[in-house]
């Protein structure tokens, strides 16, 4: 029967539709979000200033004198006539942008650490 297929269709096509609307909401609502993080994994790839390393300028580095001694003792506290007596891990975080990279290739590059640790 015709007019049964044609309402059949109908119902169908509604049901399609609200599942649509469904996925346009789920895009417009996590969508940005996705967008905006392909966007910074394709900045960092692009940006070569993002990526770390060892490589510091001693002059560059600011008021963190005091972070990188604490530091330094707790590594060296750990050892005994250069001799690691425990296996040690110092966590250093925070939020982005506040230099725990920096911080951590100052301590790696300090001359006291290269002497203790070739």
């Amino acid at each position: 029967n015709p007019i049964i297929s044609t309402c059949k269709d109908a119902k169908e096509v509604k049901a399609i539709r609200k599942e649509l609307d469904s996925v346009a909401r789920d895009h417009a609502q996590f969508g940005n979000i996705l967008s905006m993080l392909s966007v910074t994994v394709s900045q960092k790839s692009l940006d070569p200033s993002l990526e770390t390393g060892s490589l510091i300028i001693k002059e560059e580095v600011i008021g963190r004198d005091r972070d990188r001694d604490n530091i330094l003792r707790m590594l060296f506290d750990s050892t005994t006539n250069g001799v690691q007596q425990t296996f040690q891990v110092i966590s250093i975080v925070g939020i982005g942008g506040i230099g725990k990279s920096t911080l951590a290739r100052y301590v790696y590059n300090d001359e006291r650490v290269r002497i203790r640790f070739d």
